[in-house]
């Protein structure tokens, strides 16, 4: 099964937020420390989960993958439930959340500066940190190989 990614949808204020989600049907809700932006995504069955968050810089990600839905923001990675909108578990990143290398479980997450393992019930298996924001990175067998912005090599053998 493949990911389904979904689509983001910003609003200017929290009085547009309020105003949008008056016609809309929400499943869940993920809101950051400090928040001062507002959103949401949109289902393919209409509803939608909404956003609040202190916007560290990347706009919030989501994804349907099964029967989860997936949204990573600022330094959260939450997972819900498709069917009922619970939450399944909310997890606090190292740093800032940037994308979701591996959909297996346990998932492989990327955040500023390192990797993360975490299984599907939201515990953490490892981490590995390197030295400054990654540049780019990619997957050779179970080691991944990348770059520092400040072009430090790394490298590291990982176990799903």
């Amino acid at each position: 099964m493949s990911p389904f990614p979904l689509v983001w949808q910003s609003v200017e204020s929290k009085s547009a937020f309020i105003a949008a989600l008056e016609r809309c049907h929400v499943a869940g809700h993920v809101q950051t420390e400090d928040a001062n932006h507002w959103g949401y995504f949109t289902l393919p069955d209409q509803r939608v989960y909404t956003v609040a968050y202190a916007n560290l810089g990347l706009p919030p990600l989501a994804v349907q993958w099964g029967t989860r839905i997936f949204v990573g923001i600022d330094e959260l990675f939450v997972s819900f439930d498709a069917r009922s909108g619970a939450k399944d578990f909310v997890y606090r990143m190292p740093t800032v959340f940037h994308e979701i290398v591996v959909y297996a479980d346990p998932l492989l997450l990327r955040d500023e500066v390192g990797f993360v393992c975490v299984t599907l019930q939201g515990q953490e298996r490892w981490t590995y940190m390197v030295e400054g924001p990654i540049q780019d990175y990619r997957i050779d067998g179970n080691v991944i190989v990348g770059e520092t912005l400040e072009g430090e090599p790394f490298a590291f053998s990982f176990e799903q």
